[in-house]
């Protein structure tokens, strides 16, 4: 119908009365249902030459209401938007004006809304369109599944749209020739996790849970325990087509990894077709609001009060109370604090101090409950105490434990005090496992003899082992898997010279004061070399644990009244408060009140650049406690038990109620080893980033028969996912890097590169977490064995040859945490297709290094990767696979020499490894199969360098190397940029 309205255009359409009036109040009364106002601002990006929408031309949006569990359209009522600043093209339409005033007709849809057109001819020069255009839902269900569709499209040239002016038509449904250039969806309501019984640590502690959502509470959707999403809203749009029922965020990677695949920037369909959205990708932003601010409900009212009395709760705690350390949390990762003045009151034999070992601030991310231990000793390392301490299980954060240690030095006659003191503390922790260090399964292929019953039976037990396994971490009996390990080492001068402010480096300093104050440490990764003198610097050349360091506090033992006597808790038999009054206790405050000097723990650019990411996990920390229960296998803690951790009063141990002294025991036993703690796993330290990356460096191959009449070797580098350049059968060569530098000096069966470490940065891994580096071995031949009336002899070829050796397989991340085990690794090289029968044991010489069924790894072989990644956890199990049904076969004896370091440890593993014993021992060879003891043998006869087989001088390996790079680059179609390396931090 035609009604009135004399508002001025910009005022909000309160009076106007729709069609359809009893509907909609009936709608409006519905507590299942809420009116939304949804408005479309804009679209920034190329909206035109893409593959599926090439030439420019007139676009417009179209808006829907769909159910995300089901993809079906919801049925709400679509009405112009409430306010007459925005059009809403067919919904509104003005049909007549009378001076100001404006006479509107009004429609309503439950199909869908098609916004005005706008002309576009960029052909896909980024521009923004705006619309500032909206609608009103009169009735969305109350869902976490209603969901906002909206699609971009370009008209056909059988529209006539451009006439409508005014908006006069209603347009529900584009036209058959129209085509879908982009689509994104928009959730309507998020999830209350205040009001649906889930508690925001228990959605932090969920890994795999998004972020926490946030929106507006009140409304009938409060009355559901949700919130509506609203506020302005900027979000990617997806290449066609339109997916109802799939999340956003997993679109989104998949588009972006298929785009990478084809050597693309932008977005490539993830479904079926091949739309293609090139970069800048187009970006839509939309603004939800509801029709009226709703009221806030009594019950957040409530919660909000409650909440403002627990911050003036905090606020008094924080002023130096014992609980404080316990429920404080993280502001700052780092606090610079400047070394407090020295004492002007000499230290005398009769003295004695006090040392706190207060906490340990962000430990590394395979720790568990943990453990310090502390001794002060002189410089020729005379001891005069110790002190063993394990987290106190009331710690909030098994990152940040607690400690509470404290120890009392007193004088003793008969040791007097020496200045060149100093203090030395060394942190245990038990170390969580992780999936990388579980043990890889190799193809047997004794395996082929089993019979189907037999093989069943196998995949039964293996499914019977993983299970038990995973109810066994669950219920926390998995303390044999969490050994005991040394995180690092810290020293600190307890003396100074009373002159220099030094600590005194002679027994013979007759004048010097207590270092007293507190201090925050660094800590190092190794401890005291044999034979050197424990002093504060005694660590400096030893690598720091980034980010970890130590909180402790020297102070001046207190006198009795008449200063006649050191006073010690030991000899008096009062309570907390009373020791504190003596000065015998002094409670500890947190890390953003404690002043801890800081001095020595000024970040590095490194540590600046981590320490954000350990502020973040403290988000979702583990207490102590529940990491003590998951650790030592002691079972879940009684109620009673859980009740006695919020003691929080408590400082000495002796004065903990009984059940807190049971979880105390509880922690101290599993932290018992019967075996000295080895040195902790450096590769779980920090999880990897894209920022840093890692570093890979290509070092040279073993067990290469000395017949093969090979002139030099490279090798192409690249990761996997993509695959690029073997997906699109060596097409595309953007991703590859090329291992060109090559010894010549080295021995014909040990060949060996000197490209050394090359930066992968901004790599993502699969969906699965997977992620491997390929290596693919070139070889360019320059001899041949000829044959003659004397025999076989190596000949020289007037055209060379290039062609495959082979390829190795580098697990960077395989499926779980995105860990870079660092380390020096001999890797199997493979070929494709099937073993040659003529090659067995002790056939090697038969070998012609030529890959026998093409060149690899094929596509066929990295989908089996990756499949194998998602469904079986493994990266190995599909080449596990690939073995076993002939695919590929692993070249007997030789291997690949690697090394591959995470990029937050640039420096380490500097020295390359031999299999004949030069450079490090530890080399990892657990990529190798269950016969690898081949590849542990080396080829009978005396060294013999390539260059000096094929003729050369030393003055021609550089031309050498310089030519053959060339020919392998030219021969392949790889860019020179292939050779580029980036190392440097």
């Amino acid at each position: 119908g035609e009604y009135a309205q004399d508002d001025e255009p910009t005022g909000m359409d309160k009076t106007m009365i729709r069609p359809q009036e009893q509907m909609q109040q009936a709608a409006k009364g519905d507590d299942k249902t809420a009116e939304i106002a949804i408005r479309i601002d804009s679209i920034e990006g190329a909206l035109h030459g893409h593959g599926h929408c090439l030439l420019g031309g007139n676009v417009y949006v179209r808006l829907s209401v769909i159910d995300a569990s089901t993809g079906d359209l919801t049925g709400t009522l679509i009405a112009a938007h409430p306010s007459l600043k925005y059009k809403s093209p067919g919904l509104r339409v003005v049909v007549s004006k009378e001076g100001e005033s404006l006479r509107y007709e009004y429609h309503e849809t439950a199909v869908g809304w098609c916004s005005s057109s706008q002309p576009d001819r960029s052909e896909g020069t980024p521009r923004t369109l705006e619309w500032h255009e909206g609608i009103n839902l009169t009735n969305a269900p109350l869902s976490e599944h209603s969901t906002l569709i909206v699609e971009v499209y370009q008209e056909g040239l059988s529209a006539e749209r451009m006439g409508d002016e005014g908006g006069k038509v209603l347009r529900e449904t584009p036209a058959d020739d129209d085509v879908l250039i982009a689509f994104t969806s928009v959730r309507l309501f998020n999830l209350d996790e205040q009001t649906t019984g889930m508690s925001k640590l228990a959605m932090l502690r969920n890994k795999n849970k998004e972020k926490e959502k946030k929106g507006m509470a009140g409304g009938n959707w409060g009355k559901k325990g949700l919130l509506l999403n609203n506020g302005r809203h900027t979000v990617d749009m997806l290449a066609p087509p339109v997916d109802f029922t799939g999340d956003f965020e997993d679109m989104l990677k998949k588009q972006r990894l298929q785009a990478k695949k084809m050597g693309l920037e932008g977005l490539v369909s993830h479904t079926s077709g091949s739309a293609i959205l090139n970069k800048p990708t187009p970006v839509v932003t939309v603004v939800v609001e509801p029709e009226h601010e709703p009221p806030v409900p009594i019950e957040r009212l409530k919660k909000k009060i409650n909440q403002v009395a627990m911050m003036i709760k905090m606020k008094k705690l924080m002023e130096g109370t014992q609980e404080s350390i316990f429920q404080a949390r993280d502001r700052e990762f780092f606090i610079d604090i400047p070394k407090p003045p020295m004492s002007k009151q000499l230290f005398a034999q009769g003295d004695g101090f006090d040392l706190y070992i207060d906490a340990v601030r962000y430990l590394p991310d395979n720790c568990s409950i943990s453990m310090v231990t502390g001794f002060a000793a002189s410089s020729d390392m005379v001891m005069f105490g110790r002190i063993e301490k394990e987290v106190d299980p009331r710690s909030p954060s098994v990152f940040n434990p607690v400690y509470l240690g404290r120890k009392e030095f007193r004088w003793d006659a008969s040791k007097e005090w020496d200045p060149t003191m100093t203090l030395m503390i060394q942190i245990n922790a038990l170390e969580r496992p992780y999936p990388i260090d579980k043990e890889i399964e190799f193809y047997d292929p004794k395996e082929r003899d089993l019979s189907d019953k037999e093989r069943e039976k196998k995949r039964k037990e293996k499914e019977e082992k993983e299970k038990k396994e995973k109810e066994e971490e669950k219920e926390g009996k998995n303390k044999d898997k969490h050994k005991l390990s040394t995180v690092g080492f810290a020293c600190h001068a307890i003396f100074l010279d009373a002159e220099s402010g030094d600590q005194p480096d002679s027994k013979t300093c007759t004048e010097y004061v207590l270092n007293e104050g507190s201090f925050q440490i660094p800590v190092h990764r190794t401890g005291l070399q044999k034979g050197e003198a424990l002093t504060e610097r005694s660590l400096d050349n030893s690598p720091l644990r980034k980010c970890c360091s130590v909180l402790i506090r020297l102070v001046r033992a207190p006198r009795s009244q008449d200063g006649l006597q050191v006073l010690t808790a030991k000899d008096i038999e009062v309570e907390e408060e009373e020791l504190e009054r003596l000065g015998l206790l002094v409670r500890p405050k947190p890390y953003h009140l404690g002043k801890y000097c800081s001095e020595r723990c000024k970040p590095t650019p490194m540590e600046s650049f981590l320490y954000p990411s350990r502020l973040e996990r403290e988000k979702t920390v583990m207490p102590a406690a529940t990491a003590m229960v998951q650790s030592t296998g002691v079972g879940e803690l009684t109620g009673d038990e859980e009740r006695a951790l919020k003691e929080f009063g408590v400082f000495e141990t002796q004065r903990f109620s009984q059940k807190l002294k049971g979880v105390r025991k509880k922690v101290r036993d599993g932290l018992k080893t019967p075996t000295t703690p080895g040195l902790i796993n450096n590769s779980y330290v920090f999880e990897s980033t894209p920022e840093k990356g890692f570093l890979v460096a290509v070092d040279g191959m073993d067990g290469v028969p000395s017949h093969l009449g090979y002139g030099w070797l490279g090798c192409l580098v690249s990761t996997f996912p993509p695959g690029s350049y073997y997906n699109s059968e060596g097409q595309i060569v953007t991703e590859v890097k090329c291992v060109t530098d090559f010894d010549f000096k080295s021995d014909i069966r040990e060949p060996r590169w000197l490209d050394g470490y090359d930066r992968w940065v901004g790599v993502e891994a699969a969906p699965s977490g997977m992620l491997c580096i390929i290596i693919d071995v070139r070889v360019i031949f320059t001899q041949q064995m000829a044959r003659g009336l004397f025999g076989a002899k190596k000949k020289k070829m007037e055209n060379f040859e290039l062609n495959q050796m082979g390829f190795a397989i580098l697990p960077v991340w395989d499926v779980g945490e995105h860990y870079t085990v660092a380390g020096n690794y001999q890797l199997p090289l493979y070929a494709m297709g099937p073993t040659d029968p003529n090659m067995g044991v002790g056939k090697k010489s038969r070998w012609t290094g030529r890959a026998t069924e093409g060149y690899g790894p094929t596509a066929d072989f990295l989908d089996i990767l990756y499949l194998s990644a998602d469904k079986k956890g493994s990266i190995h199990a599909g080449i596990a696979q690939a073995l076993e049904e002939n695919i590929i076969h692993a070249v007997e004896g030789v291997s690949v020499n690697a090394r591959l370091l995470d990029g937050t440890r640039w420096g380490e593993f500097a020295i390359p490894f031999a299999a004949g014993g030069a450079g490090p021992r530890n080399v990892n060879r657990r990529y190798l199969p269950l016969e690898g003891k081949g590849y542990l043998e080396k080829e009978k006869g005396k060294p013999l360098g390539v260059g000096t087989a094929n003729g050369l001088k030393e003055e021609q390996f550089s031309e050498q190397n310089k030519a053959m790079s060339e020919q392998l680059l030219s021969g392949l179609g790889i860019p020179e940029t292939a050779l580029d390396i980036s190392e440097d931090d």
